[in-house]
């Protein structure tokens, strides 16, 4: 429900995350989402590439993927792993 767009060429994805999907309204600064999720995907096993401020210079949330390019069907699929148990760790209601 926070994923506002999600880009990318070739393994390189960046995914878009927003307080409301509909209107693409970014999270406050100040609860700090990316470095949130981060740190809990850090601590799941899985490195991302944070970027803030796309939104309005300021605001907005956006994490990226860069496996390597020797990446294998079944190592996509631990990154999608790893990334739920973040993203559950940040909104347990998912």
């Amino acid at each position: 429900p926070h994923v506002g767009n999600i880009a990318g060429a070739g393994l390189l994805v960046g995914i878009e995350l927003v307080r409301d999907k509909n209107s693409k309204t970014p999270f406050d600064r100040k609860e700090q989402v990316t470095e949130k999720l981060t740190s809990l995907a850090f601590k799941a096993g899985l490195t991302l590439w944070p970027n803030v401020g796309h939104a309005d210079g300021k605001s907005g949330d956006l994490l990226m993927f860069a496996p390597p390019l020797i990446c294998q069907r079944e190592h996509c699929e631990l990154l999608v792993e790893l990334l739920a148990k973040a993203l559950s760790g940040l909104w347990p209601d998912l």
